[in-house]
């Protein structure tokens, strides 16, 4: 399990910071400093006010590998469900804040007025950009907790491959601002969740004493729970 989760992790960081590095100055030639000003804008506020989660983050790592370990499906689809719809919720209200809070952005900044309508369009949809990064990470939390953090990367790489291809697209047929909004996502991070036993969350597979069994709990000697003491 070891050396296939460093090897998922490794090819995930080579890939994607080798693509990036590829890509970044036919990017610039391709959009002009100015779109790429406001690409590189728009994707720092994308990930800054993804970071703001509200503790779902917490929730989500703390309670799914609980139930993992006791294998109760019902409450985690319970929990998973609550959480989308949250998310959902959230979406829906940042996305009314988003389109009424842009052009008051586009105005403040510098840039040419053919530029303004693409940009305007561009900022509108980082509410939605934002809203599905938090329901990335509730789902990717239920496929860690279940020990399948490769198939998180796996996912993780065809989701990048999707987006070098589609920047690619928008960049080559001059589709501006509007063609990358279509298909910008933030590429995923090079680092992944660390892989957690399902019944101990809190250790290794190999050191953990209800390894293969739903009879570890937060009151056995030796198992540590996320937010419970050592007993």
């Amino acid at each position: 399990m070891i050396v296939r989760g460093f090897t998922w992790v490794t090819a995930s960081q080579i890939l994607t910071a080798g693509g990036n590095l590829v890509l970044t100055p036919f990017v610039i030639h391709g959009l002009g400093i100015q779109r790429y000003g406001m690409f590189v804008l728009a994707s720092t506020i994308t990930t800054f006010l993804g970071s703001l989660n509200g503790g779902l983050g917490s929730v989500a790592s703390r309670y799914f590998p609980i139930y993992a370990g006791a294998d109760d499906r019902v409450s985690t689809t319970r929990l998973l469900m609550t959480l989308l719809v949250f998310v959902t919720l959230f979406g829906c209200a940042a996305g009314i804040v988003d389109w009424f809070v842009s052009p008051l952005i586009v105005r403040a900044l510098s840039m040419s007025p053919a530029l303004r309508p693409e940009s305007l369009f561009y900022f509108r949809t980082l509410g939605v950009l934002i809203t599905f990064g938090f329901a990335h990470q509730v789902v990717a939390s239920v496929i860690v907790a279940r020990q399948r953090f490769d198939r998180v990367i796996q996912a993780g790489l065809a989701c990048y491959a999707i987006w070098v291809l589609g920047l690619v697209w928008a960049v080559h047929y001059h589709k501006g601002l509007r063609g990358v909004a279509v298909v910008f996502r933030r590429p995923p991070s090079s680092s992944s969740p660390r892989p957690r036993c399902a019944t101990c969350p809190g250790r290794a597979s190999a050191s953990c004493p209800g390894a293969r069994s739903a009879s570890c709990s937060p009151f056995r000697p030796g198992c540590r729970w996320p937010g419970w003491p050592i007993s």
